[in-house]
């Protein structure tokens, strides 16, 4: 009986201790180094002929913020706010920035709260990206080259998702580009937890549940099918058809659920998880560029 005692009280320790990893790694994941741009040849900013500025902005409880402020070629009143992906940092949106400020727009490429530059803080997988969000778009509004523009914004994986949760939030954007999102974060994670740990599901699933309870992380916000889309401004879903970590149906539904006429979503076969740039670079570009001529044209 003793032998049994004991082996229960392991198996406890170590479920509790597991249990403590996982709200810290919702909390705070590692970072990553790893963060190619999708530009030959480019492993940064200072790689491409482009003026910028380095800025610092002040998150949700006072947490520093790194970017980079990119001007237009010509003088604009649209400007882009550009997410990255989980893991990753503002480089991988430099593929993206290119052909954007070719267009015609000014650009805010943003770190993440834990990722790049950006201050270690409360991340929770997104949870307080969009308040982060909403900072830059106010800090935007007090520069004077950016006061009076009309904003937009395009994001990858869990950036995309923060920045229509930011959309949905009140923040004005005109529209949102997302590359990957999730219609139900939580959904997300423990269906690729299940996966990771070659676990069931619903288990998963349960011990999602308990993570947030414990870290005490308000995820409702993250649900994006739980919320109302009544507001909702346009969106543009890009999702690959093999997306392993992200399925297609979750941007099937996010279109769904937006008003009609309000959702456009593009499919690039074959393609995984936030690979669909790489499957087809023109397809991508030009439906990103044909969404923004329809909805933040820029004049003259």
């Amino acid at each position: 009986m003793s032998n049994l005692l004991y082996g229960l009280l392991c198996v406890l320790f170590i479920l509790f201790s597991i249990t403590l990893f996982l709200i810290h790694r919702v909390r705070y994941p590692r970072r990553s180094s790893y963060n190619p741009s999708g530009i030959e040849g480019v492993e940064t900013i200072d790689d491409l002929p482009w003026p910028y500025e380095e800025v610092t902005i002040s998150g949700h409880g006072a947490v520093a913020i790194a970017g980079w402020f990119v001007p237009a070629q010509k003088k604009s009143n649209k400007c882009l706010v550009l997410v990255h992906g989980h893991r990753k940092n503002k480089i991988q949106m430099l593929c993206h920035a290119k052909y954007l400020r070719e267009e015609g727009y000014s650009l805010l490429l943003l770190d993440m709260r834990h990722h790049g530059n950006s201050e270690d803080g409360p991340y929770a997988l997104g949870a307080f990206t969009r308040w982060d969000i909403k900072k830059a778009v106010a800090w935007l509004q007090e520069r004077e080259e950016t006061k009076d523009c009309q904003y937009g914004a395009f994001g990858i994986s869990i950036g995309g998702t923060s920045l229509i949760a930011a959309a949905l939030d009140g923040v004005p954007f005109q529209c949102v580009i997302a590359d990957s999102p999730s219609a139900n974060q939580a959904e997300t994670l423990a269906d690729y937890g299940a996966i990771l740990y070659k676990v069931p599901r619903f288990l998963s699933r349960l011990l999602l549940s308990l993570i947030m309870a414990l870290a005490k992380v308000d995820f409702s916000p993250m649900l994006l099918e739980e919320r109302s889309f009544s507001a909702a401004v346009p969106l543009l879903l890009l999702h690959g058809t093999e997306d392993s970590r992200v399925p297609l149906h979750h941007s099937e539904r996010l279109a769904a659920l937006a008003k009609k006429d309000n959702a456009t979503l593009v499919t690039f076969v074959e393609a995984d998880h936030v690979g669909s740039y790489e499957s087809d670079e023109k397809k991508y570009r030009q439906s990103v560029l044909t969404f923004l001529r329809k909805h933040m044209p820029i004049m003259g």
